[in-house]
């Protein structure tokens, strides 16, 4: 089970790994992990599970590695967590900063997201902030050349695009793979968000234009400002998500702590209302507030409560909020996203008309006589899947 937020935690080994968690900022939350500690009341395998589970054991070892009551194989189990951590931000930080030469050489500007954007703007300690891959985003028009040079680095694409074009074309990003003693994935982002509806170069301009220089080794990229971070990770965990997870809510509760005397609230929300991204900071910011202990101002949180989103942002969270949506059923929502009727008509086509060199790959077919056959099950099984 990953751990999911609510202002009530769901068992008492929730309740203590949140508590270790907000003792990072609040002092009554370490008084209170103190007792619970003395009164021995931790089921501590069931504790490990969570933290191991939701990517939390580097927080959670440098909150209570020194205090008494931990069991020693607890502590050592976290702080191998923690050394991993390290271990792989410093992997991570190599690889990106030739990647970034190269970039840089091509006059193609990088801004850094999630994890790895955070461990150059929020965390200190580079061990603070798991993470299983890079995150990048680029300008739409140089997705191509920069898919093509990091190629060239030795990364492979994760999945076959259903046609040339059509993952630049109709998505906001692409995963690759390069292989070594450890594998790398790195996630090329030319929009913020995978919904159609967002992907348009008028949903990104704010958070591209301000974003802030950092210099990663020798080179030079960017990451997303304070007002601007918030709101990606809003909508990011919102509408991908679906849920709470406690990592990126411990993101943005470092984020809101660390700035909380220089926020600007109220173009937080007025950005978070011209570009309908209202829903995702009504569900975040108040569950900070009371269930994590961050300093979010009242009268922020009621001018949050009164801003009305638009109906098609509404329609958009109800799809992105259901959860094992089939491929049929997120095909359909993708549809009811477009705006322009030719646009719609390819993707459409595009979706239902795979490549024949996609279904081969897709499918394994070792006969292209079968070929017609697959696309009838392929149509099966997303008819199917649309219920």
């Amino acid at each position: 089970m990953v751990a999911s937020t609510s202002s009530q935690p769901k068992s008492p080994t929730l309740g203590f790994l949140q508590l270790c968690l907000l003792s990072g900022w609040d002092s009554e939350a370490q008084i209170e992990v103190a007792n619970i500690l003395q009164t021995g009341g931790v089921n501590w395998q069931e504790f490990l599970y969570e933290v191991s589970t939701a990517s939390l054991g580097p927080a959670v070892f440098l909150a209570i590695k020194d205090l008494p009551g931990v069991p020693s194989d607890i502590k050592t189990a976290l702080h191998k967590q923690y050394l991993d951590s390290g271990v792989n931000a410093a992997l991570l930080t190599r690889e990106l900063t030739q990647l970034l030469h190269i970039m840089n050489q091509h006059e193609i500007d990088i801004i850094l997201l999630k994890g790895i954007g955070l461990l150059y703007q929020l965390y200190e300690n580079p061990a603070m902030r798991p993470m299983q891959d890079m995150d990048l985003l680029i300008d739409p028009k140089k997705a191509p050349i920069a898919l093509q040079l990091i190629q060239e680095m030795g990364y492979s694409l994760v999945k076959t695009d259903l046609r040339s074009g059509f993952t630049l074309q109709f998505e906001n990003e692409v995963v690759l793979q390069k292989p070594g003693p450890l594998d790398i994935f790195l996630d090329l982002h030319w929009y913020l968000f995978d919904s159609p509806y967002y992907q348009n170069s008028n949903s990104s301009v704010w958070f591209i234009q301000s974003a802030l220089p950092v210099t990663v080794g020798t080179e030079s990229a960017r990451v997303l400002d304070t007002e601007p971070l918030i709101l990606y990770l809003s909508g990011h965990l919102a509408l991908h998500h679906g849920s709470k997870d406690w990592i990126w809510m411990l993101d943005l509760a470092y984020i809101i702590n660390l700035h909380q005397g220089r926020m600007d609230w109220s173009l937080l929300l007025a950005k978070a209302q011209e570009l309908e991204l209202v829903l995702p900071l009504q569900s975040t910011l108040p569950e900070l507030k009371i269930a994590w202990r961050v300093p979010v101002p009242d009268e922020v949180l009621m001018q949050l409560e009164n801003l009305k989103p638009s109906a098609k942002e509404v329609d958009m969270a109800r799809q992105a909020m259901v959860h094992a949506r089939g491929s049929g059923k997120r095909f359909i929502d993708d549809i009811r996203a477009f705006d322009d009727p030719e646009e719609k008509n390819r993707f459409i086509f595009q979706r239902v008309f795979p490549s024949p060199d996609y279904m081969i790959r897709r499918y394994k077919i070792r006969n292209k006589v079968a070929l017609p056959a697959y696309y009838l099950y392929r149509w099966f099984l997303g008819i199917k899947s649309s219920f």
